[in-house]
């Protein structure tokens, strides 16, 4: 009996051990803003680079301030590129976007126009952010829109490592 309770104190303080020794990294982390531009506010596109090819989950954020009105928008993309090296992109999911009632502050689809139409946008390192509206009966392209913003990319680490696909030296 004694032999027991022995096997089992140290099976339990091993379980916890482990338990407490296994983090997760869980909080994001700010690798890069940039204003509108595209020049950095603070990070660097190298590191964001290295945290993507190191399998890290990736959030932007963006928005705007104007005539005491503010929006913030953040999302997780679905498809991230990097271009020779030096700028990262991003496609977002597409979205039928709501209309705001800036009087009462909420988003609805009071405006039924609006579901008819999908917003699909693709936004850069250097600042730049492509969005277009299709028209969902024709498919056609309703509105196009070249905007800049100040951008910030975040990264949660915790992913398997990636190797790089490859580097400019092997072309």
């Amino acid at each position: 009996m004694a032999k027991n309770l022995t096997n089992f104190v140290i099976l339990s303080f091993l379980i916890i051990l482990i338990s407490c020794s296994y983090t997760e990294r869980d909080s994001w982390e700010l690798v890069l803003k940039t204003r509108k531009d595209g020049s950095i506010i603070s990070g660097s596109k190298k590191i964001l680079i290295e945290k993507l090819r190191s399998g890290s989950d990736l959030k932007l954020g963006w928005g705007w301030k104007n005539n005491g009105k503010s929006l913030e928008h953040f999302a997780n993309p679905t498809w991230v590129g990097i271009l020779n090296e030096k700028e990262v992109y991003a496609y977002l999911d597409p979205q039928v976007l709501s209309g705001i009632d800036w009087n009462n502050l909420n988003a609805s689809y009071a405006d039924s126009t609006l579901v008819g139409k999908e917003w699909r946008v693709v936004i850069n390192t250097d600042g730049s952010f492509d969005a277009v509206w299709i028209d969902r009966n024709s498919n056609q392209t309703h509105k196009r829109v070249l905007q800049n913003h100040v951008m910030t990319w975040w990264v949660k680490s915790g992913g398997k490592e990636m190797n790089q696909l490859f580097s400019i030296d092997q072309q």
